[in-house]
């Protein structure tokens, strides 16, 4: 059957046969994807499907699908069984239980989708799934999570206006162009009678709840004819609730978390039997997965740990300066790993103060649990600012105090650390905006030890992708 355009909404869900016509589509899209997408997992059958007419597209809440039956009858074969699959994923991402961690107001809501929806497609076009026309594509956003995606658009002006591409490509973007490769060579014009026969109303086996009466219009159905919503907004997700619509505790949403994380390792090395899409599903949904709960401090100060080899061992080497105030001499304390730490701090105008700020308090509290063999503090933009800083053990950092303004290279502290480091640096730390101009330049002294850079670049966010070491977001 081709696409429907329904004139009258209140007569349209009046009629039985429509919604079971649309169950019946829907079951399809089910079977069609357990069939050629096996690689998503058993969280296809694990969610119970739900024909709702109060939904606008269709919306998860970790337990059901919820499906608008006006919405199923106005959109294609192909975008029905995406949408089917956006939602199924949203599950094995645990959006339900994450989404109400991070979302207070209806507009937290609204971003918190579209940033969820960029993870949720990123990994559907890796299981080799067709993007509607419009649907979210975040490109520039590729190396990040969903919550650091959430708080660079919730500094965004009207991102939750529907068309999530329009403020720019710092904010959001669209669906990229689909390469003969990633289509699935399905008709979009015409459907096939699900039900076999002319006035079949298909299956009604463990079909979805009928929720097409009266008590399921919405406010705008009342003999109003139906417009599908832009597709930036198909497939939601809702915050996981109890049955009575009660909020679940901190310690159930953890146990949800754990049971899902179970069922995602196993949905992965089924994947990774199954051919080239299963692997390349399997290998997006881990990597998805492994930076959920982002927390850039707990990654900065793992980067740091990482590159410890050895437990601090006492020395009367060197003085516990803490103490020293206090008329007290006691051993301090040196690590056989992890020597000196580098941080190189850009000081150019554009990098966000209270993110720099914020990175700065962390690094002292790594300076001061982890006690590498020295911090040393070099200031840049264009060039290296006076002298560098050296911080041992037990030291005051201070407070971090930004002087320059010009440009910003990264060469020239990068060549300091080479001619003028009195040892090779265990890691080096970058606070920066990644405006940085000459990164790619053949002439960089690219250092052999682990580089981490701290984007302290605040509402504004190159996307920038560093040709060396890993990158965190620091957000508020």
């Amino acid at each position: 059957m081709a696409i429907q355009q329904i004139d009258n909404t209140t007569a349209w869900l009046a009629d039985p046969r429509n919604i079971e016509e649309q169950r019946a589509l829907l079951e399809q899209a089910r079977t069609q994807l357990l069939t050629d997408h096996v690689h998503l997992g058993g969280d296809i059958v694990r969610l119970e499907l739900i024909l709702d007419a109060k939904v606008k597209t269709a919306c998860t809440n970790g337990k059901a699908i919820r499906f608008s039956p006006l919405f199923s009858a106005s959109i294609s074969r192909k975008d029905r069984k995406f949408v089917y699959a956006h939602e199924v994923v949203h599950k094995s991402l645990n959006h339900p239980y994450r989404i109400g961690r991070i979302a207070k107001s209806h507009r937290d809501f609204e971003i918190a989708n579209i940033a969820f929806d960029a993870v949720v497609n990123r990994v559907l076009v890796a299981a080799g799934l067709t993007l509607p026309e419009d649907a979210v594509w975040l490109p520039q956003y590729d190396d990040l999570c969903e919550e650091e995606i959430f708080a660079l658009l919730s500094k965004a002006p009207d991102v939750g206006n529907g068309k999530p591409g329009e403020q720019g490509e710092g904010t959001a973007g669209w669906a990229p162009s689909q390469s003969e490769d990633n289509k699935e060579g399905e008709e979009e014009e015409e459907e096939s009678n699900p039900g076999g026969g002319e006035d079949s109303e298909g299956s009604k086996d463990e079909g979805p709840k009928d929720e097409g009466s009266e008590d399921s219009k919405d406010e705008g159905s009342e003999g109003t004819p139906y417009e599908v919503p832009h597709a930036s907004k198909w497939g939601e997700v809702e915050e996981a609730t109890h049955d009575d619509g009660s909020p679940l505790t901190e310690e159930e949403i953890d146990e949800a978390l754990k049971d899902q994380a179970v069922h995602n390792a196993s949905t992965q090395r089924v994947a990774k039997l199954i051919g080239d899409k299963g692997s390349a599903y399997g290998a997006a949904l881990e990597e998805a997965n492994e930076r959920a709960g982002f927390s850039w401090e707990d990654e900065l100060a793992d980067f740091v740990e990482a590159n410890n080899d050895g437990d601090p061992q006492e020395t009367w080497s060197r003085v516990d300066r803490r103490f020293v105030g206090e008329d007290e001499w006691l051993p301090g304390s040196e690590t056989e790993g992890l020597g000196a730490v580098y941080i190189l701090q850009d000081e150019s105008g554009s990098v966000g103060n209270a993110e720099l700020q914020l990175a700065w308090e962390h690094i002292k509290k790594i300076h001061s649990e982890q006690e590498p063999a020295k911090i040393v503090l070099i200031r840049f933009d264009h060039n290296v600012n006076g002298e560098p800083e050296v911080f041992e053990p037990g030291d005051d950092l201070g407070e971090l105090v930004r002087k320059g303004c010009g440009g910003t290279l990264i060469g020239p502290p990068l060549q300091w650390i080479r001619d003028h480091g009195e040892e090779e640096p265990s890691c080096i730390i970058v606070l920066t905006d990644l405006g940085i101009f000459d990164w790619h330049s053949s002439h960089i002294a690219v250092p052999n030890c682990p580089v981490i850079w701290a984007d302290c670049s605040g509402a504004w966010h190159s996307g920038s992708k560093p040709p060396f070491g890993r990158k965190i977001l620091v957000t508020q």
